[in-house]
């Protein structure tokens, strides 16, 4: 439940970056996760674990607070109770979609949300996290996280470090040598180039569409080997098939903007926290 014992962290660049994305209505300001089970959960055991995530990683039970000079994450206490709801459904494909298409809000928290669906004797679970405190790969690293809580829940084990040992960009910075970044600060890449090409469609800003597809074990598994072969990944070849899908619309090349992420240039491919970068 709600606790008001008063406590704040500090905002990273890269969360009032993505602040000002979602204002802007430039990207998806939440990122989504469903996991379907062979069978039920334990839920007072997945209780007990994104319990103790949170307390792992504190800036799942904050707020964004912009009421001073400079925003913070305050703290207001949230708990599991807050995070996770459970329903039986019949439809568990309705149920999923319409919490998918939730967003987080991030000015009254929390900024996780779990939902259980149960159908019959199997349970989906969607995950939920605001954009703000982490990337795909920092989501990624918190849903790891979350999994050996709960397998070794029994152990106790410290989590902190792993979650918020360090969200600074400055991971980042640190590994350039001064002739690097003067060599990044002047570059003549042309970072801003615009394509005009567009897509003859209609929508609401307000109430965004997401469209799921699901690839069989199998084809993923093939995916998987194809990428690791030719030193890629399952995002490069994804994206390189939405290139080809846009050629044959355009008949040219598009420019796609897209992120990189940037712990390819930390040791072991690792950031220090969960966070974007």
């Amino acid at each position: 439940m709600l606790n008001n014992n008063f406590k704040s962290y500090n905002v990273e660049a890269w969360d009032i970056l993505q602040h000002l994305f979602k204002v802007n209505k430039i990207n998806d300001h939440t990122l989504h996760f469903v996991g379907e089970f062979s069978g039920k959960l334990d839920l007072e055991r997945l209780r007990q674990a994104v319990d103790i995530s949170i307390d792992a990683f504190p800036l799942i039970r904050c707020v964004y607070n912009e009421t001073k000079r400079k925003p913070f994450w305050e703290d207001k206490g949230y708990t599991a109770e807050d995070v996770i709801e459970y329903i039986e459904a019949h439809d568990t494909d309705e149920e999923m979609i319409q919490h998918v298409y939730q967003e987080i809000d991030e000015f009254n928290g929390p900024q996780l949300r779990i939902k259980v669906i149960q159908r019959e004797e199997k349970h989906i679970m969607c995950v939920l996290i605001n954009h703000m405190l982490c990337d795909a790969a920092g989501f990624k690293d918190y849903l790891y996280m979350l999994s050996d809580i709960h397998t070794n829940i029994d152990r106790k084990l410290d989590y902190s470090i792993a979650a918020m040992g360090n969200r600074k960009i400055k991971q980042v910075l640190k590994v350039f040598s001064i002739s690097d970044k003067l060599k990044i600060m002047f570059s003549k890449i042309n970072m801003s180039v615009n394509d005009d090409s567009s897509f003859d469609l209609e929508g609401d800003l307000n109430n965004p569409f997401i469209e799921l597809r699901k690839i069989d074990k199998e084809k993923f598994l093939r995916l998987k080997a194809f990428a690791k072969k030719h030193d890629a990944t399952i995002n490069d070849i994804m994206l390189t098939a939405y290139q080809r899908v846009l050629f044959q619309l355009f008949g040219k090349a598009i420019s796609i903007p897209c992120t990189v992420d940037l712990r390819k240039y930390l040791l072991n491919h690792k950031a220090e926290g969960i966070c974007n970068l």
